[in-house]
């Protein structure tokens, strides 16, 4: 199962308020994460997936990523 950084959140039953604080950054700070996954670490990712249980491959990043067409 695919998920973003926020359906992750919220199936941890977690606010972003929380996520802030067990990441350590102020919740403007997660806030941007959420909204654009680019601004995270790598470190954040992970940390992110320890804290809700779901594996990084199960983020769906595709919505903030380049698709790169085969051929193109």
């Amino acid at each position: 199962m695919k998920f973003t950084i926020k359906q992750a959140r919220t199936y941890a039953n977690m606010t972003q308020a929380d996520m802030a604080e067990r990441l350590g950054v102020d919740r403007s700070t997660y806030i941007k994460i959420e909204k654009d996954v680019s601004r995270a670490t790598v470190g954040q990712i992970n940390h992110i997936a320890r804290i809700t249980g779901i594996s990084v491959a199960d983020f769906l990043l595709a919505e903030n990523s380049t698709l790169v067409e085969k051929g193109a």
